[in-house]
């Protein structure tokens, strides 16, 4: 049987960054640390798992403590503030397009600070 985090791969393309990691499945790409990724990946490998790759997923991916999520795709971005803005502007400086993730306000206005007049 495969373990808890081969199965919830299942379906899953990762895309390693510098620093980040993407997650992309059918509806949805998470962002997170390659630092949490790497922790939570020992985690799961250490598990046995469900044998349902869906459930194994939803499991993993609610593990994870800092996320920024893409817009619309029915997960919420999470994490403290300086963890996000971190991974934030990781993402902004490889020239990922920050409108589309779902990004607080306040970490978006830190991004993008408004011009002065």
């Amino acid at each position: 049987m495969d373990s808890f985090f081969k199965n919830a791969m299942k379906g899953v393309e990762l895309i390693r960054r510098t620093t980040y990691s993407e997650l992309r499945c059918r509806g949805y790409v998470l962002v997170v640390s390659n630092t949490e990724f790497f922790r939570k990946q020992q985690w799961a490998a250490a598990r046995q798992s469900s044998g349902n790759p869906v459930g194994d997923r939803t499991r993993l991916f609610a593990a994870f403590e800092t996320v920024i999520a893409q817009s619309g795709s029915g997960v919420n971005t999470r994490g403290n503030d300086k963890t996000l803005m971190d991974l934030a502007m990781a993402m902004k400086t490889a020239g990922m397009p920050m409108e589309q993730w779902g990004l607080p306000p306040p970490i978006m206005d830190k991004l993008y600070p408004p011009q002065m007049k």
